[in-house]
């Protein structure tokens, strides 16, 4: 039991570390800590009272404080452990909108659980039919709680269009459910029957556990990924901007040599000579290659933030306008949907960069009588704007790399296999993320996720644009 009150509470740690402002994070946070609280207890009584007792002696005052604890261990555990449970589903689920209602709703799931204290006796000297009983009703309350909990996790995983947030929940599901039933059937039902098979709990704890780092790792729960892959990546970035720092300077100094020497000759040699035009190319061939060394540096460099206070829906809808031409010159379609009128704490003219770059990448890929759609939307700690295409896609081998400097499957010279870094790194910079979801000849979704404190809202609508004359987001 050791192993798994200690396991229990690692998880509880992480979830609430994760992101304590997050009330979901809240109340899964504290459901696996009281959960992992009734594995302390039983250690607490078979292995350190009879230490204590050892150490101090049978003292009866000491025994009573000990009983106490136990009880209050054990009672704890086995009260909250399905409360906190129930109110993580409510607030996961989505299914109640107001704050107020949710806590009103709190308050009134907590009287099972006040009443439960207030009727369980804390001395030893108690009948044990008492006990028994209290122990069937919380069987009723607390299995109901479990049960509509898990029911309300799978409502959740309908209630979402989004595959990325679906995939998500089917995940939490996956984990929570079955563990949680256990629980109810090993820690409640069959204890009323005498029968102690939650002992062997800590079986299913464990493999539990060990689920829940491989699921962390590959894709993620309730905004928890341990993501060394991005690790990587951003170190590789800032090696590569190292790289770029020196090569940059190395190449300006002997460019500027080359310009000079250039000049000098064609003031000597004049305009109208055989000499002259090859100095011209020099000349435009040294400009050319100045300015490609300032862009790749423009696009790795630590990029300092000009942030203020920008319209979201202005900024998406004047970004596509951009693409108009290219929009309509190859029969692609564009929408737009916004969950609310978003304002954002950004740097505009950097995020409008992001936001160019990766709306090209999906025109390029995109066939023609193909479609873009674009989202704003608030989901747990982010506010959301994906971009998705139903173009060709981008296959697992190159998925891998696609937010390396200078990786690229394009052909074209002017390429340089930065736009995706680039943005990582504004994304970055922001405090968010930037991932990419795809499936070779199906299309590709960019997901740019903002934390949610740079995020304001004007007020709560639902806006839609797609294909309307009088819209500027109409691009076909």
């Amino acid at each position: 039991m050791f192993i798994v009150f200690i396991l229990l509470w690692i998880i509880a740690a992480i979830f609430i570390i994760s992101e304590p402002r997050n009330p979901v994070n809240r109340w899964i946070g504290l459901t696996v800590f009281f959960a992992g609280l009734g594995g302390f207890n039983v250690v607490f009584v078979e292995n350190l009272i009879p230490v204590i007792q050892h150490n101090f002696g049978a003292d009866l005052i000491l025994n009573q404080c000990l009983e106490i604890l136990n009880r209050l261990f054990f009672t704890s555990a086995a009260f909250f452990h399905p409360y906190t449970y129930f109110r993580f589903g409510i607030e996961y689920s989505g299914l109640f909108k107001s704050n107020r209602l949710k806590n009103i709703l709190g308050l009134i799931l907590l009287i099972p659980v006040i009443a439960m204290y207030l009727l369980f006796p804390m001395n030893a000297y108690v009948s044990i039919l008492l006990i028994r009983k209290l122990q069937i009703i919380t069987v009723f309350w607390a299995g109901l709680y479990i049960i509509l909990a898990n029911l309300l996790l799978i409502f959740s995983c309908f209630k979402v269009e989004d595959p990325r947030i679906r995939q998500e929940r089917f995940i939490t599901a996956i984990i929570f459910g079955p563990l949680t039933l256990i629980d109810l059937v090993t820690g409640y039902i069959l204890i009323v029957f005498n029968i102690e098979v939650w002992r062997y709990n800590f079986l299913f704890i464990i493999l539990g556990f060990i689920l829940f780092l491989i699921l962390i790792i590959n894709y993620g729960i309730l905004g928890v990924k341990l993501k060394f892959e991005k690790s990587r990546l951003w170190d590789a970035i800032r090696v590569t901007n190292s790289g770029i720092s020196i090569l940059n300077h190395s190449l300006k100094n002997d460019l500027a040599k080359i310009s000079m020497a250039s000049d000098n000759i064609h003031r000597h040699y004049g305009e109208d000579s055989y000499l002259g035009e090859n100095i011209r190319v020099i000349d435009n061939s040294t400009a050319h290659m100045l300015a490609m060394v300032s862009r790749i540096r423009e696009y790795l460099g630590d990029v300092p933030l000009d942030e203020s206070i920008c319209n979201l829906t202005d900024l998406v809808q004047s970004t596509v306008h951009m693409f108009k031409n290219h929009f309509q010159s190859n029969n692609i379609s564009s929408s737009i949907q916004m969950e609310s009128d978003f304002r954002l704490r950004c740097d505009r003219t950097h995020l409008q960069e992001v936001l160019s770059n990766i709306i090209m990448n999906a025109l390029e890929a995109t066939k023609p009588g193909g479609a873009i759609q674009i989202r704003v939307y608030k989901y747990q700690k982010f506010l959301t704007i994906s971009i998705k295409d139903n173009g060709i896609g981008i296959s697992k081998t190159n998925l891998k790399h696609i937010f390396e400097p200078f990786f690229s499957t394009k052909k074209h010279h002017t390429n340089f296999g930065l736009g995706l870094s680039y943005s990582y790194n504004i994304m970055k910079k922001h405090g968010g993320s930037l991932t990419v979801e795809s499936k070779e000849n199906s299309g590709t979704t960019v997901f740019l996720n903002f934390p949610l404190f740079r995020v304001k809202m004007n007020n709560s609508l639902n806006k839609g644009y797609a294909d309307e004359p009088n819209q500027s987001v109409n691009c076909r």
